[in-house]
């Protein structure tokens, strides 16, 4: 038996340990502020119901900065903007991207320069602000038409000398903006030139002169003038519209007679001739390879020509010039002219000095003449009265070249401003009164005289078949009611569009 000390006994059981639940860990609840945003502004403006729908609107803010609102409908436009914060911005509205002569009227005394600092606004960080406007009236674009009488009748329209097709044609406006190859107006204008009956368009590439003493170079950077891709790319977009091309180049700047009179050496004369070659084949080029029909070799406007036809040059610049134009001729297939200028009051005798001028007449295809001469004596004559005056004008001044060259006339520039008096003479290039680029004078503008002017002008062609074709002077990229000869949105476009009509 075994004793009581031998007996195997079981150990104590240890209970299991369980450690005690702990809770799930939920992190607190805490918002974070959002980082402050960029303040937005969303502009919607409302136009006048005679904006032509072609046209496009943008804002202009007041550091000069141009940004294209989107069309909501036919007269609303609308354009997210992000300004400086909590800075008040002045900002304003235009067409097209052209600026003051296409900008809202806030008052007719607006400037160029300050047009666009008239309207202001601002917002404050992380804030969007709806600021809605309305453009009550664009500057030179009344919000009513014009109320003219027109004439419905037309005469009879003769054909023209030795089988000349007439060049009905229209002018536009001489300068260039690089905001043309974006903003339509090119294109558009090409339009409406078609719907105006017209086959023909002139463009008047403009360079201008770097010269003193020493010596004379081409300036091809002015800002009104046209870059050799702006040439082409004008003169591409006619012509795949089908319309024909006339190119009326022009190397321009103010140049005072002292200047022109100046005795110059040998030397100089020598760079002038180089430069004036140079410049003709440059446009002779051009002209050839884009298929214009026709290429200005010089004109009264010239600042280039001009210091061979204006002043005392040596007797060699015209000998000179008459190898450029035969140089020409190598390169450019088409019809060559010069751009005489008739100007003055009615009175004012005009007439090219016949020895001076026979060589170059010898070398052209036709004469060109601008017209910005008057037709009456008075601001208030009536339609019989200017077609008798411009018809004795015509015959007076016009004939004579034809029938001394035999070479028909094409009026390359007809210039009748509306600004009351327009057809009397009164008005230079530059004159106050139709300045574009400056406020409203206060002189009136007679639609009723300008549209006259062309129906009389237009009766007078009909007849005369020694004139081979019309260019009204400075028709805009866009519609325009200012004071100058622009036709463009004025009923004198209406007058010009009836006898195109007729004319096959």
């Amino acid at each position: 038996m075994a004793s009581a000390l031998g007996a195997c006994v079981a150990p104590p059981s240890i209970p299991t340990f369980t450690p005690p639940s702990m809770p799930a860990f939920t992190p607190p609840n805490i918002t974070m502020p959002s980082p402050p945003t960029a303040p937005k502004i969303i502009f919607t403006v409302t136009v006048p119901a005679v904006t032509p729908p072609e046209d496009v609107v943008y804002l202009r803010t007041g550091t000069g900065q141009d940004v294209r609102m989107d069309r909501i409908d036919r007269l609303t436009w609308q354009v997210e903007y992000t300004p400086a914060a909590g800075i008040p911005m002045t900002y304003g509205y235009h067409r097209n991207d052209v600026g003051y002569e296409a900008s809202e009227e806030i008052s007719a005394s607006d400037t160029e320069q300050d047009w666009y600092k008239k309207r202001t606004v601002s917002a404050n960080i992380s804030q969007t602000v709806m600021q809605k406007d309305e453009v009550k009236k664009w500057r030179w674009l009344l919000n009513e038409p014009p109320k003219v009488t027109l004439v419905k009748e037309i005469a009879e329209y003769l054909p023209r000398v030795s089988g000349w097709s007439f060049q009905k044609g229209i002018y536009v406006i001489d300068y260039w903006w690089d905001v043309f190859f974006t903003n339509g107006e090119t294109e558009n204008t090409v339009e409406r030139i078609k719907q105006d009956n017209a086959t023909f368009v002139q463009y008047s590439p403009t360079w201008a002169l770097k010269f003193d003493d020493s010596g004379i170079t081409l300036d091809k950077t002015i800002g009104y003038g046209y870059p050799e891709e702006a040439i082409r790319y004008e003169t591409k977009t006619a012509r795949k519209a089908g319309l024909k091309v006339v190119w009326r180049n022009q190397v321009w700047m103010e140049i005072s007679p002292e200047e022109v009179n100046k005795t110059r050496s040998a030397e100089w004369w020598e760079q002038y001739y180089n430069v004036r070659r140079q410049y003709l084949m440059e446009m002779a080029v051009l002209a050839a390879e884009e298929g214009v029909e026709a290429l200005c070799i010089g004109g009264d406007s010239d600042s280039l020509t001009g210091f061979t036809t204006w002043g005392s040059a040596p007797p060699e610049s015209w000998a000179r010039w008459m190898e450029d134009i035969q140089e020409v001729r190598k390169i450019f297939n088409g019809q060559i002219y010069y751009d005489f200028i008739a100007g003055g009051r009615m009175e004012e005798a005009w007439e090219p000095d016949w020895v001076k001028w026979q060589p170059i007449l010898d070398e052209i295809d036709f004469i060109g003449v601008s017209w910005w001469k008057g037709v009456s004596k008075s601001n208030d004559a009536i339609m019989m009265e200017l077609k008798q005056n411009i018809a004795e004008q015509f015959d007076l001044y016009l004939k004579p070249v034809y029938e001394r060259t035999g070479k028909p006339v094409v009026l390359v520039g007809v210039v009748f401003p509306s600004a009351d008096g327009g057809t009397t003479g009164k008005y230079d290039w530059n004159a106050r009164e139709t300045d574009v680029w400056k406020p409203d004078d206060g002189t009136f503008n007679d639609f009723q005289e300008q549209a006259d002017a062309f129906e009389a002008i237009m009766s007078a062609v009909a007849t005369r078949p020694w004139i081979a074709g019309v260019y009204p002077f400075g028709f805009w990229r866009h519609d325009q009611q200012d004071k100058g000869p622009n036709i463009r949105g004025k009923p004198a476009e209406e007058v010009l569009k009836k006898w195109y009509g007729n004319i096959k």
